[in-house]
């Protein structure tokens, strides 16, 4: 593997890139971080700075357009069970997270040259570089994807940070099934709409219909610490990517928005955690 094989990509629009993504850019920049970045934004017009070379951007509903007749013609924003909803309406809100789902889809079937695509949530800092070494660890051959899974408490994985191997034999029928999920609006028979909850439901689906396996990032670094007594509950929840060593390389900041400056250097969760296995 070199750092050829891989490329990042994100999405976020204008708004987006004003409160936080601006953020993401300078210091993907700043830290000469290796891979090819892919930016996917839903608007036509976009006025990112600091854009390096190793950076593209595509204006995401301009190059699928069964995607843009699905948001044209969408009634999620109508449908009683979104409107009804007063806590976690988020879960709901099939349109926001699908930017993401559709970004990493169409990432897939035009860049044939990368091995695998790591998914970088863009309310991200980057600390320090990294490069293949790194991935290496967290994905294997047999693995079609990577992910941050999290306890029974917090029933969906952590999304900010997914890496998918496109050389598994499945992960074309994998995102073949989920893109159909979109378009076909069956998605509004799901108990939850969020990309999180999607992503989970059809990767367990196919570890069960055709036991492939995943790499679970989060439980693989918690059966590698050194002290067995931290509870596992509270390990593997919310932010869980601030308590692994991957919190060297990047922080997910997600409640802490207002934290954005590029000094951040200290990882959000203040315990210390010690791992058999460091990366």
């Amino acid at each position: 593997m070199k750092n050829s094989d891989i490329c990042i990509v994100t999405s976020f629009n204008q708004k987006l890139y004003e409160k936080y993504a601006n953020v993401f850019i300078d210091s993907y920049g700043d830290n000469n971080i290796p891979f090819d970045l892919f930016i996917y934004s839903e608007d036509d017009n976009n006025n990112f700075k600091n854009i390096k070379k190793n950076m593209k951007i595509i204006q995401l509903l301009n190059n699928n357009i069964p995607l843009n007749k699905f948001y044209k013609n969408n009634e999620n924003y109508t449908l009683k069970k979104y409107i009804k909803c007063t806590k976690n309406q988020w879960k709901y809100d099939c349109i926001r997270f699908s930017y993401k789902v559709f970004s990493i889809i169409h990432n897939f079937n035009h860049y044939d040259t990368y091995k695998y695509i790591i998914w970088i949530d863009a309310d991200t800092i980057f600390k320090k570089n990294f490069d293949f070494s790194l991935i290496k660890k967290l994905i294997k051959n047999e693995n079609m994807m990577s992910y941050l899974g999290r306890s029974s408490v917090e029933y969906h994985s952590e999304c900010g940070f997914l890496i998918f191997n496109k050389k598994h034999e499945k992960i074309k029928d994998y995102f073949n099934e989920i893109e159909k999920l979109y378009l076909s609006k069956e998605i509004f028979n799901e108990k939850e709409w969020h990309d999180s909850y999607i992503w989970d439901l059809i990767r367990i689906k196919y570890e069960e219909k055709y036991k492939i396996t995943n790499f679970n990032i989060s439980k693989y670094f918690y059966n590698n610490l050194i002290n067995k007594n931290i509870d596992k509950e509270n390990f593997m929840s919310k932010n869980v990517l601030s308590k692994i060593p991957l919190n060297k390389y990047l922080i997910h900041l997600k409640g802490e928005k207002n934290k954005i400056e590029k000094k951040i250097v200290t990882q959000i969760d203040k315990k210390n955690y010690i791992f058999k296995i460091d990366l």
